[in-house]
């Protein structure tokens, strides 16, 4: 497949696509989880492979990871705003990544979150993310 009909595929830019072959960490830190999901579907890349060993809590299969991140906040007592804070986002990142828009955010902010939650993020990945729901 050519460059030209893979970022169109992926909803990106040619330059957006070769910054993708190019840089090693660019699917990490600039580009959508979404994309990053969907790319790895499309070229049959298992995404955990990538993905560092980070423990906590496990998250079992059959969940959405927006009612894991809820659920594990509450529990903790974190407000809305304190785990933004923690996050380093102002609070309306809690209200998107509650309504499902983690995959919005590059894949950096997914380790950030299971970290000032204690989630495990394997788990997370495959069960909260990656998982067919």
């Amino acid at each position: 497949m050519g460059e030209g009909r893979a970022s169109r595929l992926l909803g990106l830019t040619r330059m957006g696509y070769f910054d993708l072959e190019a840089y090693e960490h660019e699917w990490r830190t600039v580009v959508p989880l979404y994309i990053t999901i969907f790319a790895c579907r499309v070229f049959e890349i298992d995404m955990l492979q990538f993905v560092p060993d980070q423990t906590g809590v496990v998250v079992g299969p059959n969940v959405l990871s927006r009612d894991v991140i809820k659920e594990r906040r509450q529990a903790m007592g974190l407000s809305a705003e304190t785990f933004a804070d923690r996050c380093g986002y102002e609070p309306v990142f809690t209200s998107v990544v509650e309504a499902g828009g983690l995959i919005l955010y590059p894949f950096e902010d997914t380790p950030m979150v299971c970290e000032v939650l204690g989630l495990d993020l394997k788990s997370l990945m495959r069960h909260g993310l990656l998982a067919p729901h």
